[in-house]
């Protein structure tokens, strides 16, 4: 989860090691990290669950903090939306644009392997290497010397869901990443995911989002300034 406090007095602790809140900063807590708040005075907080959200992205191992002007802002116009400050704007997707941002600035995911088992660790190597392939169970496991079925079973249990359904969502989210980029268009983010047909990427990406990639780039670029 991500979180960040609307004025100074808090703070996080994990680890030993004090995380102090501020409206610059956004502290990421991974997910079953032990941390505790530390509060000198009361103060206000938002609070961002990725799992609430759908993600399931393999976390950084410790508390990170991100001072990102870009992800500020684009909490505070949330804020802003929440409390009606704009009541014609709709935060659902605002939230979703800003939690991608986020995960986007965590360490990349070979830094993040090393409590899997080394089966694993290679399996998820291969996609993250090879995110515009529609790399099948078969291939992983054959790349890791395993059978089909083991290794399917031994996935799911180390990563918390099926192989196909890490691969379909970690594609998604690179495709999402690239949709922000200016000047791309949904038919280019396609191509380069290696979709051959942009009609059935556009599919997998509402199936997997809940969205088209043309509402959810709109959603996301078109974030007002603060």
């Amino acid at each position: 989860m991500a979180l960040w406090a609307l004025g100074p007095g808090g703070a996080v602790t994990s680890g030993g090691t004090r995380f102090p809140l501020a409206p610059d900063r956004l502290a990421v807590i991974p997910p079953g990290a032990v941390y505790g708040t530390d509060c000198q005075q009361p103060f206000r907080c938002v609070l961002i669950s990725f799992t609430t959200l759908g993600f399931h992205p393999l976390s950084p191992l410790a508390v990170t903090v991100l001072r990102d002007e870009v992800l500020l802002t684009q909490a505070t116009n949330i804020i802003d939306a929440l409390l009606g400050a704009d009541p014609a704007s709709e935060p659902s997707l605002a939230i979703l644009a800003l939690a991608y941002g986020i995960l986007s600035k965590m360490p990349p995911l070979l830094d993040r392997l090393q409590r899997l088992p080394r089966h694993i660790q290679q399996a998820l190597e291969y996609m993250q290497k090879h995110s515009t392939r529609n790399t099948s169970n078969q291939e992983l496991a054959a790349l890791v010397h395993m059978q089909k079925t083991a290794f399917v079973r031994a996935f799911h249990r180390a990563v918390g869901t099926p192989p196909q359904t890490f691969l379909r969502r970690h594609r998604m989210d690179e495709a999402c990443r690239r949709l922000l980029a200016p000047g791309n268009r949904v038919t280019d983010v396609a191509r380069e995911m290696g979709f051959v047909d942009p009609s059935y990427f556009c599919r997998v990406f509402k199936q997997t989002l809940g969205l088209t990639p043309a509402q959810w780039q709109r959603e996301a670029v078109s974030l007002p300034p603060h």
